[in-house]
Parts: C-alpha cells; sequence; structure tokens
C-alpha cells in the first residue's frame, strides 16, 4: 500500500509532464468542446436600442472571436459570455461553403447604395429570411446615418437582450475572414 501511495505523486506527474496538452484535451472532451477559440481583427460594438446608436465600452471596439471547430468542418463568429456563446449570424459549414454568409453579403451589398436607395430598401430587406432568422437587422446609426447589421442575442429573462453592431469595414472583414478558412483546410 506504502509503494502504491508514493507511486501516485509520481504517476500524476508524468501524466502532467507533456504540458497542459493533455489537461486540456481532458477537459473539452469532458466539457464537450470540441471547438478552439481564434482572435480576428473584426471588430464590433455594442449597439443601444434605445439610443439607435452604438456604446462604445471602454472608449473602443471589441475584437470578435472565431471559433472554429476541431474536425475544421464548420467556423462561426460568436461572443463568448463565459456561460454560453452568442453567434453572430450563420454557423458556417466547410460542406456548404459560403451558405450561411447571405446576411453579411446582403448588408455589404445594402451599404454600398446610394443613402435613398438604402432607405427604400430597408424594411424589404428587413423582412428576408436570411436576417430574421438569425435576428439580425439593417440600421442606420442615429447621428450618423452610418449603415450598420445589428444581431440581437438571447438573454435570461429579466434581462436586458445584447444587440451587437457591425459596420461596412468589419463585415468585409468578416467575408475574408470566412474565405480565408475556407482556402485553407486542415
Amino acid at each position: 500500500m506504502r509503494k502504491l501511495l508514493s507511486a501516485l505523486p509520481l504517476t500524476i506527474f508524468a501524466f502532467l509532464l507533456p504540458g497542459c496538452e493533455a489537461v486540456s484535451t481532458f477537459d473539452k472532451h469532458a466539457t464537450l468542446r470540441f471547438f478552439e477559440m481564434d482572435r480576428t481583427e473584426i471588430k464590433y460594438s455594442y449597439f443601444d436600442e434605445e439610443l439607435g446608436i452604438r456604446s462604445k465600452p471602454h472608449s473602443r471596439d471589441k475584437m470578435l472571436p472565431m471559433r472554429i471547430a476541431d474536425s475544421d468542418q464548420w467556423i462561426d463568429f460568436t461572443d463568448d459570455l463565459g456561460s454560453n456563446f452568442i453567434t453572430l449570424g450563420n454557423r458556417i459549414q466547410r460542406e456548404t461553403f459560403p451558405a450561411g454568409l447571405e446576411p453579411i453579403f446582403l448588408f455589404v451589398a445594402w451599404s454600398e447604395l446610394p443613402s435613398m436607395q438604402r432607405l427604400l430598401k430597408l424594411d424589404v430587406l428587413n423582412a428576408k429570411p436570411e436576417l430574421t432568422s438569425i435576428n439580425a437587422r439593417l440600421v442606420f446609426e442615429r447621428g450618423t446615418d452610418e449603415p450598420l447589421l445589428v444581431f440581437t442575442g438571447s438573454s435570461l429573462p429579466l434581462t436586458k437582450v445584447p444587440a451587437y453592431a457591425l459596420d461596412r469595414h468589419n463585415a468585409r472583414m468578416m467575408l475574408g475572414t470566412a474565405q480565408m478558412w475556407f482556402k485553407n483546410s486542415k
């Protein structure tokens, strides 16, 4: 028994010796988290629904992380809330690429129209299933009239529903990031 107890610390040390790889792999499987988070240069803002403007926490936009499946078969752009993730848009599947990016394409095309045409098409485009199915809509920011794509996430009862805004530049970056992922498969 004494030999067994003295060997236990050595066994644990040997298990951890290769580094955190074994522990993180165990943690991933234990929590059913079969993806990795990856930083992107895409910036998003929180959107204040009542005021109709982007609110910038700490005077700057936040970076939008991308989740990549361990199998490299899907990605999504998401906000990590700690206990859950809010996906901005659709999950992008490798086998059906570029399906899922339609809301982003729609927003970029709309945002490049002259201002009056954007205004005329706003209600029609906001009724499209590409946007309604993911709780997204096209808006003009109050005060600047900048076109924005606003995603509304789900929230707990009795809490304010979070809203996220992307401008045209960052929506294009989202499309480019998805394209790079698709071209650079494992």
